[in-house]
């Protein structure tokens, strides 16, 4: 007899009112931000939290898993906090970036901390109502993510490569009550939220928005029914986009930069996208495997020592064919690791990798079933793969990781997914 799976989950807007507007460009709410989150447990018990936020600080994580932990007992090594990576909504600034702001402005990053905070608090209290619970696993192809690299006579830059290199798995992971209603359903797939990256209005300013995820988790809430959540774990996709985007640079035919305009506006494109997007998720979930025993669930991490990268620059890179990656020191990263049963593991690590990266990882893997997400328990910028570096990429220019780093974490990934099935049948 198996370790009894138990589960919940549960969601909350992130309520985001007149008083914190405008803040970082931003001047209203096209659609809801949300907060997700599945507490599963079987042998242990662990919490996945979803937020649709570009990216949150490690202070801002700390304070969130801080606060589960309390009202849960759930350990804090076992709590993961993620974001969805949505390009379009204000950033969670930490308290040094915070002192530079203008009064006004640091009333509106606390108060918008604040409805985080609340949002978090809130689906709590929902996915705290943990129930005896079945669990089934998809996998499908999504063909709605392209590579983002692109060259250019200035240097490789950032738009949409259909023949760059791109992973169309997407996985998902079912929960059912014992009645079979859908409890949760968390979906993974390497795409970044970024339709509307670059859209501003003739003031340069904004509309928050979940983009593509957040209208694919909506979606799949509708047609699931109930109080059933979709939380989505990016894969890796550092180098990857949306098929279609609302603006997006490309290389004419004397190679060089120009701004396209897409002929459809930008939550059109969501909402064509989102649709196809739920409709994999889907189709994925009505082809799920029958009920498998997750027989026990498994939590391990590794710290990882990388080269340090100078950055040779102030603010954000531009293209260019003289870039070179300078060594500076070193830096740690931290990788995590859940077993669900002996033949599935979910790697969550905190810098945003390439594809072919995690492509490698998947490669390499004993287990059957390989999971990759990034941006867990905090972010550090992209960690690139070495043909990026040497190409000069967006990726390798925009991080805080020197050439040969993701090398590094691919071997030592591997060496540890090894090692875990090695002590499991030891």
């Amino acid at each position: 007899m198996g370790v009894p799976l138990r589960a919940g989950a549960g969601k909350s807007i992130i309520s985001i009112n007149a008083e914190m507007l405008p803040l970082d460009r931003f001047i209203a709410v096209h659609d809801d931000l949300y907060v997700r989150m599945v507490i599963i447990e079987c042998g242990m018990t662990i919490c996945l939290v979803s937020v649709e936020m570009t990216s949150l600080t490690d202070e801002c994580v700390s304070s969130l898993k801080n606060y589960i932990a309390k009202k849960t007992k759930i350990k804090e090594e076992h709590i993961w906090i993620c974001v969805s990576h949505t390009f379009s909504a204000p950033h969670i600034l930490s308290q040094d970036q915070r002192n530079n702001l203008s009064q006004d402005d640091r009333k509106k990053t606390g108060l918008l901390m604040d409805a985080l905070s609340s949002a978090v608090e809130n689906a709590l209290e929902d996915a705290m109502h943990v129930c005896e619970a079945v669990f089934r696993r998809g996998q499908n192809t999504c063909d709605i993510n392209r590579n983002r690299d692109i060259y250019s006579d200035d240097g490789w830059w950032i738009g949409i490569n259909p023949d760059g290199i791109s992973d169309k798995t997407l996985y998902t992971l079912g929960f059912y009550d014992k009645n079979d209603n859908p409890l949760a359903v968390i979906y993974n797939y390497g795409i970044q939220p970024s339709i509307l990256d670059g859209v501003f209005d003739a003031e340069g300013q904004r509309m928050i928005s979940a983009d593509v995820s957040g209208e694919t988790s909506r979606r799949v809430e509708r047609a699931l029914g109930g109080n059933a959540v979709a939380l989505f774990l990016p894969a890796a996709s550092g180098d990857q986009a949306p098929k279609e985007k609302a603006v997006y640079k490309k290389a004419d035919k004397n190679d060089k930069l120009i701004l396209k305009k897409n002929a459809e506006d930008g939550f059109a494109l969501i909402a064509k996208l989102g649709g196809e997007f739920a409709s994999a998720v889907l189709y994925c979930m009505n082809t799920m495997s029958v009920n498998e025993n997750i027989a026990e669930l498994q939590k391990n991490a590794i710290p990882v020592i990388c080269p340090r990268q100078q950055k040779p620059f102030d603010g954000l890179p531009e293209p260019s064919k003289r870039f070179v990656s300078i060594p500076d020191g070193e830096i740690e990263t931290r990788v995590e690791f859940l077993q669900l049963g002996n033949d599935m593991v979910i790697i969550g690590v905190k810098p945003e990798l390439n594809c072919v990266t995690a492509l490698e990882i998947k490669k390499e893997s004993p287990f059957k079933h390989t999971l990759i997400t990034q941006m867990v328990n905090g972010g550090q910028k992209y960690m690139a793969d070495r043909e990026s570096y040497q190409r000069g990429c967006y990726e390798a220019m925009d991080s805080f990781f020197a050439e040969g780093s993701a090398e590094i974490v691919v071997k030592r990934v591997c060496g540890t997914l090894h090692e875990i099935v090695h002590k499991r049948f030891c």
